[in-house]
């Protein structure tokens, strides 16, 4: 049996009184105190997102604790919801959820759980099994206040219990990830390319905003669509026509500041498959644009070719947002007799993945170049280094990223920022939204033990 450190007494203790939501840096131990919880009670529900995380959680409780729980996914048929521990994914839940009686478990796990917002399966669980004491396990909840307050509500949290890298009861047990910002300047070439389509992207944006009274950017396209969808006159077709072509060059303008003209090639050749003729004209125009512009190397590109071979004998994990940039980057690192594979989502199946993963787990490749499915969900190993190619301003997943390496022994995060761009953006907002997470923990958890003291003495009365 693994011996528990302090902090995780303590947030054990507090989980058997109370509704727990659980905030650790990842390689801290958070299943290990649901583990623990777990054994208190007669029938204990642990759910994972996806099948390869919940199936690592079953064989680690299974080898390490009681042998004879059950595991419940899609995969299997018949699923015995009897036995005293059951591992399973949300979704096979819900399938199965009018067979169980609403009483039938006394506690319920939810791993990463973040996810109980919106419509997600976590929420509508909870609600089902309201007799149940819960404990959500997650390295980052969100930086909003009303983010962290829904999953309050939706898991009927009473305490949060989080400990930050700084926190003194964990010190002795982190390892260093060394962090390492590298950032790159454009060539000439490419500023001139990029140039060329911001000067379109200027034009459309400032015809549109005049028209829609609305400042566009990335993150209002559906008030941007309401908007033109409530123009009634014949204007209406050339304003979504017009619409369409900005958000493709601001698109556009992103994978070449940020990731490669590659990138963006790919991207309209995408984009050309689906679109009408006359939108495939102005796309074969762009390529052709792009194109001769394509003998410039991303800097970025030279760097990453860098940081490998200099970690040549270690294995790291490169993470980009983008799926063309990832075959772009594959086809580069296969010119340099740099051995890897590659790990996406949607278009590859499961068991792609797993073949992906097990060649790393094996060191039959050190490195894995992989979209945002390799931050979560998936049963992947602890890394020497993760590279950022591109910053993020997601909290969650710039943790999750971290996460994968320093788990274990020391590690180090390489992230890669091109001067100038979004790219500078991203890294600095979510800095500070990490920092603003940590402030609304702070206060959320002193909310809820007034709350909870409050109660107790009440119920002394």
């Amino acid at each position: 049996m693994i011996e528990l450190r302090e902090y995780q007494k303590t947030i054990i203790s507090n989980a058997l009184k109370y509704n727990t939501l659980v905030v650790l840096p990842t390689g801290l131990g958070k299943t290990l105190i649901a583990f623990h919880v777990m054994q208190r009670y007669k029938k204990s529900l642990f759910l994972a997102p996806t099948k390869p995380l919940v199936e690592q959680h079953y064989r680690n409780f299974s080898s390490n604790f009681f042998p004879d729980a059950t595991l419940a996914t899609g995969a299997i048929r018949e699923r015995n919801y009897e036995s005293r521990f059951v591992f399973a994914t949300p979704q096979t839940i819900m399938n199965d959820i009018d067979n169980i009686p609403k009483d039938h478990f006394e506690f319920i796990v939810f791993d990463e759980a973040h996810r109980a917002v919106g419509n997600y399966d976590y929420v509508k669980i909870s609600k089902y099994f309201s007799s149940a004491r819960t404990l959500g396990l997650t390295a980052s909840p969100g930086y909003t206040r009303e983010k962290v307050l829904e999953i309050i509500n939706n898991l009927r949290i009473e305490r949060i219990e989080y400990r930050s890298e700084n926190d003194p009861e964990i010190l002795e047990y982190l390892h260093i990830k060394r962090i390492n910002n590298i950032k790159v300047e454009l060539s000439d070439s490419y500023r001139e390319l990029i140039e060329k389509i911001s000067k379109t992207t200027s034009e459309l944006r400032g015809q549109l905003e005049r028209v829609l009274k609305i400042k566009l950017n990335k993150y209002n396209v559906e008030e941007a669509s309401r908007k033109i969808q409530e123009i009634s006159d014949s204007s209406r077709w050339k304003i979504w026509q017009d619409y369409s072509k900005f958000l493709t060059y601001s698109h556009l303008k992103e994978l070449l500041e940020i990731q490669s003209i590659d990138a963006g090639i790919r991207y309209l050749e995408s984009l050309k498959e689906e679109g009408s003729r006359a939108q495939s004209e102005i796309v074969d125009e762009l390529i052709r644009t792009l194109r001769s512009y394509n003998t410039s190397i991303h800097p970025k590109v030279q760097k990453l070719l860098e940081i490998l071979r200099s970690n040549q004998h270690r294995q790291g994990i490169v993470f980009s947002q983008y799926k063309a940039q990832i075959f772009y980057l594959s086809d580069i690192l296969t010119s340099h007799n740099i051995s890897h594979d590659i790990l996406i989502g949607k278009s590859h199946s499961r068991t792609k993945q797993m073949e992906s993963i097990n060649r790393f787990v094996n060191r039959e490749v050190n490195v894995l170049l992989s979209s945002s499915v390799g931050e979560e969900g998936l049963d992947l190993p602890s890394a020497d280094y993760v590279v950022f190619y591109e910053s993020i301003p997601s909290p969650i997943r710039v943790i999750q990223r971290m996460g994968r390496t320093g788990r274990f022994r020391d590690g180090d995060v390489y992230i890669l920022i091109t001067k100038g761009t979004y790219d500078e953006r991203s890294y600095n907002v979510a800095r500070k939204r990490i920092r603003i997470m940590y402030s609304v923990l702070d206060a959320l958890k002193e909310e809820l033990m007034k709350r909870t003291r409050q109660n107790t003495l009440f119920d002394q009365i």
